[in-house]
């Protein structure tokens, strides 16, 4: 029996603890974007209420964001030397906290510390949590794998905002106004928070050694020929993804553009969130099918969706460009978590894989951290400058993405 024939058998148990493991992962992600994903869909407006301005708004969102990956550097190290992936990811999940805590944020100081604690708690668990699904994933399709994953996330990334959209709005007999009113949509957040952390140590009593799910085969050339290496490949891979996070507009900045530029109603923007979301769903579940049949190739979508992007939402004037931009937000993004995870899982033998999805998601932070401060503070001098910037960007990482595939062995990449 070849060793797709072993993951792909669905009578095999490991197969069907595969799958479990794969959905309950799905619902822990479900549970947990409807507390940080909320508190995402409200950051922005939330920062401008509380004063602060939009270069200020984006070097928040970038530095936050860099903390979220960079930091993963030594979290995925510490994971592949200790083996606790429970451990993280638990302890991950527990610091999600960070968001309904911002209802006693009441300057955008106090603010900044719960963005940057909700991105660090990201960094803790993502490299463990990672690792654990893509030991299931392997078994059942990498690419279907993530994108079954992925699906059940969004479905509480387009919840959670909508509720927030619905609160703001006034539907649940919301009568305050201003900071109270967002302080309020945060506090909602701690009912979502403890589904996450039963969901998680439910999945835990479940599967507790899911590395054992993978340790029975090893099914690529580069895994057999050098187990406790990181290929060429990979650190080309990941310059393609920090070229590319460098050039992509993050929600934070679009959702401060819709607010000071009056496109649109604060309880609009986490509906447009949740909107984002659903396309991110959506994109997720075809590109993650697409994935095991093309490989890498579907990446060429990410430059290509991610190009008109900061020319709809910063110059197009009116609330139906910015739309369509927060949608194609969503798309990109969507693309970008499922198929770049599930590249890493077959690019990476499994006893570095906590490093790998670590350096990975590193680099990635300082193309986001880049993002954010280089467009916030260019937005404040020229939105015409910003968009020359995001085109620059992404089209050298449409210029690495060409050379991967072009000079790739095809034996190491799929």
């Amino acid at each position: 029996m070849t060793n797709k024939a072993i993951i792909l058998d669905k009578t095999t148990p490991g197969y069907r603890k595969a799958m479990l493991l794969v959905i309950m992962f799905g619902l822990i992600s479900l549970f947990s974007d409807l507390v940080y994903q909320s508190g995402r869909s409200l950051n922005g407006p939330y920062l401008s209420q509380l004063g602060a301005n939009a270069a200020l708004v984006g070097l928040i969102a970038g530095v936050a964001e860099f903390f979220g990956y960079a930091l993963r550097l030594v979290t995925g190290a510490l994971v592949d030397r200790s083996k606790a992936y429970w451990a993280f990811t638990l302890a991950g999940y527990g610091m999600v906290a960070s968001v309904p805590l911002m209802m006693f944020a009441g300057t955008w100081q106090v603010a900044t510390l719960f963005i940057v604690l909700e991105r660090m708690s990201k960094a803790v668990r993502a490299p463990a949590k990672d690792t654990l699904l893509s030991m299931a994933a392997r078994r059942v399709g990498t690419g279907r794998g993530f994108a079954i994953h992925k699906v059940l996330d969004q479905t509480g990334a387009i919840v959670g905002p909508l509720v927030m959209s619905l609160f703001l709005s006034g539907v649940f007999g919301n009568h305050f106004q201003g900071v109270a009113s967002y302080q309020q949509a945060y506090a909602l957040l701690w009912i979502p928070l403890i589904l996450v952390m039963g969901a998680a140590i439910y999945g835990q009593t479940k599967v507790p050694k899911p590395e054992l799910l993978e340790a029975e085969f090893q099914d690529t050339i580069q895994v057999k020929s050098h187990p406790e290496k990181l290929s060429r490949t990979f650190w080309i891979y990941s310059l393609f993804s920090l070229l590319v996070s460098m050039g992509f507009i993050n929600f934070t900045l679009l959702s401060f553009h819709a607010k000071a530029s009056g496109l649109l109603q604060d309880g609009a923007i986490p509906f447009w969130y949740a909107i984002a979301m659903a396309a991110n769903a959506l994109a997720s579940y075809v590109v993650g099918h697409s994935y095991d049949r093309h490989g890498l190739k579907v990446l060429y979508a990410i430059p290509l969706l991610s190009i008109p992007l900061p020319f709809l939402g910063f110059l197009g004037g009116n609330a139906q460009s910015l739309i369509i931009a927060i949608v194609l937000f969503g798309f990109s993004l969507g693309i970008q978590e499922t198929v770049i995870k599930a590249g890493i899982a077959d690019l990476t033998p499994l006893k570095k894989r906590g490093s790998g999805y670590g350096i990975f998601n590193t680099m990635n932070g300082v193309g986001l951290l880049a993002s954010g401060a280089i467009m916030g503070l260019l937005y404040e001098v020229s939105p015409i400058a910003l968009c020359a910037f995001s085109l620059l960007a992404e089209l050298a990482g449409l210029a690495v993405l060409i050379h991967l595939l072009r000079h790739r062995k095809a034996s190491i990449l799929y």
